[in-house]
Protein backbone atom coordinates (compact mmCIF):
# COMPACT_ATOMS: atom_id res chain seq x y z
CA UNK A 1 0.00 0.00 0.00
CA UNK A 2 1.30 3.61 -0.96
CA UNK A 3 2.80 5.25 2.07
CA UNK A 4 0.36 8.87 1.79
CA UNK A 5 -2.47 5.99 1.69
CA UNK A 6 -1.69 4.08 4.55
CA UNK A 7 -0.87 7.23 6.67
CA UNK A 8 -4.41 8.55 6.29
CA UNK A 9 -6.12 4.90 7.21
CA UNK A 10 -7.22 3.54 10.17
CA UNK A 11 -6.04 0.76 11.75
CA UNK A 12 -7.59 -1.41 13.82
CA UNK A 13 -6.17 -4.41 15.94
CA UNK A 14 -8.67 -6.80 17.28
CA UNK A 15 -7.84 -9.15 19.12
CA UNK A 16 -10.33 -11.86 21.06
CA UNK A 17 -11.53 -11.25 24.22
CA UNK A 18 -10.98 -13.69 27.26
CA UNK A 19 -13.46 -15.58 28.76
CA UNK A 20 -13.71 -13.41 31.95
CA UNK A 21 -14.38 -10.54 29.41
CA UNK A 22 -17.52 -11.96 27.78
CA UNK A 23 -18.90 -13.04 30.27
CA UNK A 24 -18.75 -9.66 32.43
CA UNK A 25 -20.21 -8.25 28.99
CA UNK A 26 -23.05 -10.69 29.05
CA UNK A 27 -23.81 -10.23 32.54
CA UNK A 28 -23.82 -6.02 32.17
CA UNK A 29 -25.76 -6.50 29.10
CA UNK A 30 -28.47 -8.95 30.87
CA UNK A 31 -28.90 -6.98 33.58
CA UNK A 32 -29.87 -4.04 31.41
CA UNK A 33 -32.43 -6.33 29.54
CA UNK A 34 -33.74 -7.59 32.73
CA UNK A 35 -32.89 -11.29 31.53
CA UNK A 36 -32.40 -13.38 34.82
CA UNK A 37 -29.08 -15.76 33.81
CA UNK A 38 -27.27 -18.10 36.12
CA UNK A 39 -23.42 -18.59 35.84
CA UNK A 40 -23.60 -21.57 34.05
CA UNK A 41 -25.33 -19.83 31.44
CA UNK A 42 -22.77 -17.27 31.00
CA UNK A 43 -19.85 -19.68 30.71
CA UNK A 44 -21.41 -21.66 28.08
CA UNK A 45 -22.18 -18.68 26.06
CA UNK A 46 -18.72 -17.15 26.61
CA UNK A 47 -16.96 -20.53 25.54
CA UNK A 48 -19.16 -20.96 22.94
CA UNK A 49 -18.00 -17.81 21.58
CA UNK A 50 -14.90 -18.37 21.07
CA UNK A 51 -13.44 -15.02 22.31
CA UNK A 52 -15.94 -12.49 19.69
CA UNK A 53 -18.38 -10.22 21.65
CA UNK A 54 -20.49 -9.92 18.47
CA UNK A 55 -21.14 -14.33 18.88
CA UNK A 56 -21.65 -14.14 21.93
CA UNK A 57 -24.59 -11.32 22.05
CA UNK A 58 -25.98 -13.17 19.09
CA UNK A 59 -25.75 -16.13 21.34
CA UNK A 60 -27.34 -14.63 23.88
CA UNK A 61 -30.39 -13.26 21.74
CA UNK A 62 -30.76 -16.87 20.99
CA UNK A 63 -31.03 -18.24 24.27
CA UNK A 64 -33.30 -15.56 25.13
CA UNK A 65 -35.59 -16.42 22.22
CA UNK A 66 -35.42 -20.01 23.24
CA UNK A 67 -35.72 -19.51 27.19
CA UNK A 68 -37.41 -16.42 27.46
CA UNK A 69 -36.37 -13.89 30.44
CA UNK A 70 -34.90 -16.74 33.01
CA UNK A 71 -32.00 -18.49 30.75
CA UNK A 72 -30.66 -21.33 32.74
CA UNK A 73 -26.98 -23.21 32.05
CA UNK A 74 -29.00 -26.57 30.99
CA UNK A 75 -31.41 -24.79 28.65
CA UNK A 76 -28.30 -23.04 27.04
CA UNK A 77 -26.86 -26.86 26.91
CA UNK A 78 -29.67 -27.74 25.33
CA UNK A 79 -29.83 -25.06 22.60
CA UNK A 80 -26.39 -25.18 21.67
CA UNK A 81 -26.35 -28.93 21.80
CA UNK A 82 -23.20 -28.78 24.65
CA UNK A 83 -22.11 -31.80 26.59
CA UNK A 84 -23.57 -31.84 30.18
CA UNK A 85 -20.69 -31.13 32.82
CA UNK A 86 -21.76 -34.04 34.36
CA UNK A 87 -21.41 -36.22 31.29
CA UNK A 88 -17.81 -34.60 31.25
CA UNK A 89 -17.05 -35.69 35.36
CA UNK A 90 -18.40 -38.93 34.53
CA UNK A 91 -15.75 -39.24 31.57
CA UNK A 92 -13.19 -38.33 34.52
CA UNK A 93 -14.37 -40.28 37.29
CA UNK A 94 -14.03 -43.34 34.65
CA UNK A 95 -10.92 -42.27 33.14
CA UNK A 96 -9.70 -41.82 36.83
CA UNK A 97 -10.77 -45.66 37.62
CA UNK A 98 -9.22 -46.77 34.70
CA UNK A 99 -12.59 -48.58 33.42
CA UNK A 100 -12.88 -48.77 29.08
CA UNK A 101 -16.14 -49.91 30.22
CA UNK A 102 -17.70 -47.18 31.73
CA UNK A 103 -16.13 -45.05 29.38
CA UNK A 104 -17.65 -47.34 26.29
CA UNK A 105 -20.88 -46.89 28.39
CA UNK A 106 -20.71 -42.81 28.06
CA UNK A 107 -19.91 -42.89 24.46
CA UNK A 108 -22.41 -45.60 23.53
CA UNK A 109 -25.03 -43.34 25.47
CA UNK A 110 -24.40 -40.12 24.05
CA UNK A 111 -24.34 -41.50 20.49
CA UNK A 112 -27.93 -43.24 21.26
CA UNK A 113 -29.01 -39.59 21.97
CA UNK A 114 -28.42 -38.77 18.80
CA UNK A 115 -25.37 -36.04 20.09
CA UNK A 116 -22.27 -35.67 17.72
CA UNK A 117 -19.24 -37.80 18.73
CA UNK A 118 -17.14 -34.60 17.77
CA UNK A 119 -18.77 -32.18 19.84
CA UNK A 120 -18.04 -35.13 22.81
CA UNK A 121 -14.36 -35.27 22.06
CA UNK A 122 -14.10 -31.14 21.62
CA UNK A 123 -15.76 -30.73 25.03
CA UNK A 124 -14.09 -33.58 26.55
CA UNK A 125 -10.39 -31.76 25.11
CA UNK A 126 -11.60 -27.94 26.97
CA UNK A 127 -12.62 -30.14 30.07
CA UNK A 128 -9.19 -31.86 30.33
CA UNK A 129 -7.09 -28.83 29.23
CA UNK A 130 -8.96 -27.37 32.49
CA UNK A 131 -8.03 -30.03 34.16
CA UNK A 132 -4.53 -29.92 33.27
CA UNK A 133 -4.58 -26.10 33.90
CA UNK A 134 -6.02 -26.51 37.56
CA UNK A 135 -3.42 -28.93 38.24
CA UNK A 136 -0.48 -26.79 37.00
CA UNK A 137 -1.65 -23.43 37.45
CA UNK A 138 -4.33 -23.88 40.65
CA UNK A 139 -8.03 -23.11 40.28
CA UNK A 140 -7.72 -19.38 40.51
CA UNK A 141 -5.95 -19.05 37.14
CA UNK A 142 -7.12 -17.22 34.48
CA UNK A 143 -6.19 -19.53 31.37
CA UNK A 144 -9.76 -21.68 32.95
CA UNK A 145 -13.07 -20.77 30.98
CA UNK A 146 -15.31 -21.96 33.96
CA UNK A 147 -17.13 -20.08 36.57
CA UNK A 148 -15.81 -19.74 40.18
CA UNK A 149 -17.84 -23.22 41.35
CA UNK A 150 -16.90 -25.03 38.37
CA UNK A 151 -13.53 -24.35 38.96
CA UNK A 152 -13.23 -25.51 42.69
CA UNK A 153 -14.53 -28.93 41.10
CA UNK A 154 -12.03 -29.11 38.31
CA UNK A 155 -9.34 -28.43 41.42
CA UNK A 156 -11.02 -31.29 43.21
CA UNK A 157 -10.80 -33.62 40.13
CA UNK A 158 -7.67 -32.54 39.12
CA UNK A 159 -5.96 -34.05 42.01
CA UNK A 160 -6.58 -37.35 41.65
CA UNK A 161 -4.44 -37.15 38.41
CA UNK A 162 -0.58 -36.65 37.78
CA UNK A 163 0.58 -33.36 35.66
CA UNK A 164 1.68 -36.35 33.11
CA UNK A 165 -1.55 -38.16 32.95
CA UNK A 166 -3.53 -35.22 32.55
CA UNK A 167 -0.95 -34.28 29.53
CA UNK A 168 -1.34 -37.69 27.82
CA UNK A 169 -5.02 -37.38 27.92
CA UNK A 170 -5.27 -34.11 26.77
CA UNK A 171 -2.78 -35.21 23.70
CA UNK A 172 -4.66 -38.43 23.24
CA UNK A 173 -8.03 -36.48 22.72
CA UNK A 174 -6.44 -33.57 20.31
CA UNK A 175 -5.36 -36.86 18.22
CA UNK A 176 -8.42 -38.90 18.42
CA UNK A 177 -10.25 -35.19 17.62
CA UNK A 178 -8.49 -35.26 14.38
CA UNK A 179 -8.91 -38.99 13.61
CA UNK A 180 -12.69 -37.65 13.72
CA UNK A 181 -12.19 -34.64 11.26
CA UNK A 182 -11.35 -36.99 8.59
Amino acid sequence: MVETIRSRAQHFHFRALTFSEIVGALERIAQKEGLSIDSGALAVLARAAEGSLRDALSLLEQARAYCGATITDPQVRELLGVVPEELLDQLVEAVQARSAERMLALVHTFLAEGRNLQHFCREAIRHFRNLLIARVCGADSDLIAAPPDQRLRLARAAEAFTEEDLTRYFQILLVTDDDLRR
